[in-house]
């Protein structure tokens, strides 16, 4: 039989494609092994300079490790390769599509023969699975090249979305998380899809992908207060809390709308969490703006934040802009972003001490089980007798730590 590994690297719709090419695999008579597998597959991320320079990085390292595999790129990189015309990276083969019928005609290329196995099954080793309900983008930020290789937007039929939601569910996934380049444009619209989705006997958890501030409307806010399975976590990315530096990555809202649409969470679900995405050392990012921002990440108090240093990302307009911040300026503020963000992050997680909330268990790591609540708060109790793996249950917080809560059960 032969065997294939997958390396993922960007976002939730990266590992969503990634999750769908190793079933696709696993459906074609292949088996998923990371000890010296014939197919080496990086699914790769292109969002910025820096993320392609990793993915080639991820290639050669690959090619030292294994030098008789046959090494595949796939992903956003695979994308931006195909656009530009160039053969990316060493790679052997590049897809380009993830379907069942790009996979078959890539094995085909290698002489690898494709079986139908109907009693393998590919499950991602997580409680929760992610389910891409839409692609495409038309929001031509200036920094990203996304948009310009991910095509128009487009949606999956609530009916289609519906049925495999049902699928995940019968492999035994408890949580849906759905993912989109840009999700909040999902049309209809997302509150008419989870109204579907909470119909589905089996899905204890439906938690959203990264919305943007303007799309988390006060239809779906609502939705997720009322609702017994949508999760009150809100990824909405903010990038910048400089309104100057928002018009140039035209980014289309204001500091203060972004603050409004928070409070609006905070005051219909208290206990929400919310995260969000930060660019830092964007061109003619000044100081003061810099300021501006850490000012801005303090007055929201958000419990998750993920922290990007801008690279030039080759196509884009902002990769062409004047006053580009020099590398060493890019790391001085990434590192005082971070320091905020632990500050922060604790600030919120103590805000959930003494509290009850809701956890699916994961994983056993050092005597303790470890889980995400409702919240997207990392959980963790010290190990009973009994199997917590996979199961729901209420816990009281009891202290909150840098990584998490330490919890206990409740009876």
């Amino acid at each position: 039989m032969y065997t294939f590994s997958i390396k993922t690297l960007g976002c939730k719709v990266s590992q969503c494609d990634a999750d769908n090419l190793a079933k696709h695999l696993t459906d074609l008579g292949l088996q998923m092994s990371e000890n010296s597998p014939e197919l080496c597959i990086v699914h790769g991320c292109s969002v910025t300079g820096r993320a392609s320079q990793k993915t080639a990085q991820t290639i050669r390292s690959l090619k030292k490790r294994f030098p008789s595999s046959t090494v595949i790129l796939s992903g956003c990189e695979a994308l931006l390769a195909e656009k530009s015309g160039k053969s990316l990276q060493n790679a052997d083969y590049i897809l380009t599509e993830t379907t069942k019928e790009a996979v078959k005609k890539m094995l085909d290329v290698f002489g690898i023969e494709a079986t139908q196995n109907n009693t393998a099954h590919y499950h991602n080793g997580h409680t929760r699975a992610f389910l891409k309900i839409q692609d495409g983008c038309s929001q031509f930020c200036s920094y990203c090249i996304v948009c310009r290789i991910r095509g128009k937007e487009r949606s999956k039929a609530i009916s289609e979305v519906y049925n495999e939601a049902q699928e995940l569910v019968k492999q035994g996934f408890k949580e849906i998380v759905l993912t989109g380049i840009h999700l909040g444009h999902y049309e209809p619209s997302l509150p008419e899809l989870l109204r579907k989705l909470e119909k589905i006997e089996g899905i204890a958890r439906i938690r959203l992908g990264s919305v943007e501030s303007l799309e988390t409307t006060d239809e779906l806010i609502e939705l997720a207060q009322s609702s017994k399975k949508i999760c009150h976590h809100f990824h909405m990315p903010l990038q910048s809390g400089c309104d100057r530096i928002l018009k140039a990555m035209n980014r289309p809202y204001k500091a203060v709308d972004y603050l409004d649409t928070v409070n609006k969470i905070r005051n219909t679900m208290p206990n929400a969490s919310i995260g969000t995405d930060l660019i830092t050392g964007f061109p003619g990012e000044t100081d003061e703006e810099h300021q501006e921002t850490l000012a801005f990440l303090e007055k929201i108090g958000f419990a998750r934040i993920h922290i990007f240093r801008y690279s030039k990302r080759s196509g884009t307009p902002a990769a062409e802009m004047p006053d580009q911040v020099p590398e060493d300026i890019k790391i001085r503020r990434s590192g005082e972003i971070e320091k905020l963000r632990d500050k922060l992050v604790l600030e919120a997680y103590k805000g959930y001490e003494n509290k009850q909330l809701r956890v699916i268990w994961e994983t056993l790591e050092d005597g303790y089980y470890c889980g995400l609540s409702d919240e997207y708060i990392p959980c963790k109790v010290l190990a009973p007798q009994k199997n917590l793996s996979g199961s729901i249950t209420l816990v009281k917080a009891l202290q909150a730590e840098p990584d998490g809560l330490i919890v206990e059960l409740q009876s």
